[in-house]
Parts: structure tokens; C-alpha cells; sequence
């Protein structure tokens, strides 16, 4: 079973939500009886970056480009 808190009492009673949460109990935070958020624990998985492997990219060039380049352009190799 879940409780309800409201805001205000949530920041009143923070650490005694926090400690119930840690122990299992579902905590809603609602603002004028509107739920917003559940105060949950951390599992392990989330503690590390591991979680975002494959969210993103590395372009296989990223070492090799000077960053002058990207903002001046290649200098030409026969200048006039």
C-alpha cells in the first residue's frame, strides 16, 4: 500500500520518507492532491554509468580531427 504526502508535509518529514522508502514502503508526493512524484530507492545497476552504455556514439575520427579544422576549415595544401 502506498501513501500519499502532500509537499509540504514531504519536505517536514524528508528523512522519515526516505528511511520508509529504503524499507519498501511507496511513497506518492502530490502537490494539491495531484500525484508528482514516488520517492524510491537507488538499485545497484542505476549507481553506475554502465546504465547508459549504447545511448550514444563516438565517431571513429574523433581523435584525429584538430578542433582549429572545425572552426577554420582545412588549410589548403598549395597555397598560391
Amino acid at each position: 500500500m502506498s501513501e500519499i504526502v502532500n509537499v509540504y508535509d514531504a519536505k517536514a518529514r524528508l528523512s522519515s520518507l526516505i528511511d520508509r522508502a529504503l524499507n519498501g514502503e511507496a511513497i506518492i508526493i502530490a502537490k494539491r492532491n495531484q500525484p508528482l512524484v514516488k520517492l524510491a530507492p537507488i538499485t545497484s545497476s542505476e549507481l553506475f554509468v554502465g546504465h547508459l552504455a549504447k545511448k550514444g556514439w563516438i565517431a571513429d575520427n574523433f581523435d584525429t580531427t584538430d578542433v582549429t579544422d572545425m572552426f577554420f576549415g582545412v588549410p589548403d595544401e598549395n597555397p598560391i
